[in-house]
């Protein structure tokens, strides 16, 4: 389903290596984290909706998230200073890798916990919208504090993918939430099925079967005749 595409969407360089400006987006800003988390989350929520547009949707922001991943593990790269990847195994000037940080590290910044939703996808969605939004906040405050054109072209591109995530989750609650579009599958508020519940269906879950008011009251009048 996912392809690795050679290439990152945007030149990331940096105008000038700052250590100070690495630990702060590694650290205070949880670096690639934030991508991973959300990556993991709307991938795990896509094949848990049973309609297909709004499963693709999720899978389509979750494959987005991994690109934010990716270039801010790029622009962490740069920003180190110095070349941090790693050697051959075989290499006897292999850096020891930082495995443990501070004990008195303060952590400023905690990822959201997603709840047992229940299979709801309107909650689901608010979740996924209200993180989007934080996010958002996240990467502007970044670039207030770290001067370097280079770190504000990547945080304005995961930015505005952020916004398209949150237009496309605010399209999915509009559609939730119309009886038009959803209840009656299209016949139309004037339809007699148009408030049926048995046509009601959130696409997450379908609903049993009931008889309709109309259809009992229909019942009703044939019973009199």
């Amino acid at each position: 389903m996912i392809s690795y595409e050679k290439g990152l969407p945007l030149k990331v360089q940096v105008e000038r290596p700052d250590f100070k400006s690495y630990l702060l987006m590694d650290r205070d800003f949880q670096g690639t984290r934030l991508g991973l988390v959300s990556a993991m989350s709307y991938i795990r929520d896509s094949f848990m909706i049973h309609n297909d547009d709004f499963r693709f949707f999720f899978m389509q922001m979750g494959v987005k998230e991994l690109t934010h991943m990716e270039l801010m593990a790029e622009l962490l790269h740069q920003m180190h200073g110095s070349d941090d990847r790693y050697y051959d195994e075989s290499n006897d000037d292999t850096p020891a890798h930082e495995l443990i940080p501070p004990l008195d590290e303060p952590k400023k910044v905690e990822p959201m916990s997603q709840a047992h939703t229940n299979n709801d996808i309107t909650a689901v969605t608010l979740y996924h919208l209200d993180d989007e939004e934080r996010q958002i906040r996240l990467y502007q405050e970044m670039g207030a504090k770290i001067e370097d054109g280079g770190a504000h072209a990547v945080f304005d591109y995961i930015i505005a993918g952020k916004r398209e995530n949150v237009k496309i989750l605010k399209d999915i609650l509009h559609t939730l939430k119309e009886p038009a579009e959803i209840k009656d599958f299209g016949l139309g508020a004037d339809s007699h099925n148009a408030w049926s519940p048995n046509a009601g269906n959130y696409f997450d879950k379908p609903n049993p079967e009931f008889i309709n008011p109309s259809e009992l009251y229909s019942f009703h009048e044939k019973g009199k005749q």
